[in-house]
């Protein structure tokens, strides 16, 4: 049973009320990629050529909000911890916390609660295998994503299933 529902997602929607107004809206979360992650406009052909991209646009998450400043007093996890983790583990942290408020779940931790994730995209581990400087001891459970349901799990002090 789905009891509570937090999001982020494309669009500039962070919770359920402003993805259940997009929709009925009709929404379209597509804009221009942002400058903070390359300069689409040197990479797009209209021709298609080699080595090009096919567009200028896409479905990005809202870039306002540092990523990077999760409120760690909330989490066991160190401030540097916190910034070799992959950005979507920190995301994810905020998410299932709002979602088990959403849920009226105000005392969890060491509670029979299960914590299923998926999720797409490994660019953050490909940059920093790229970093020698990066490796450290934070490498193995900051950059997988099989660490993402795991980290919620032990942040949150959720017992399973």
């Amino acid at each position: 049973a789905i009891c509570g529902m937090s999001v982020r997602l494309p669009g500039g929607l962070h919770s359920p009320q402003d993805l259940w107004e997009f929709l009925v809206s009709k929404g379209d979360a597509r804009g221009p990629v942002p400058e903070s992650r390359y300069n689409a406009s040197s990479y797009w052909s209209e021709k298609m050529k080699p080595g090009t991209v096919k567009t200028q646009y896409g479905y990005f998450l809202d870039e306002s909000i540092d990523i990077a400043s999760v409120d760690t007093s909330f989490f066991t996890m160190r401030k540097d911890e916190v910034g070799k983790a992959d950005p979507q583990q920190r995301q994810m942290l905020e998410v299932a916390r709002e979602c088990l408020e959403d849920a009226g779940e105000f005392d969890w931790k060491g509670r029979p609660i299960g914590c299923f994730m998926g999720s797409f995209g490994e660019d953050w581990v490909e940059m920093f295998a790229k970093e020698a400087q990066q490796y450290g001891i934070y490498r193995v459970m900051g950059y997988g994503d099989f660490m993402l349901s795991n980290r919620v799990s032990y942040e949150l002090d959720l017992m399973g299933p």
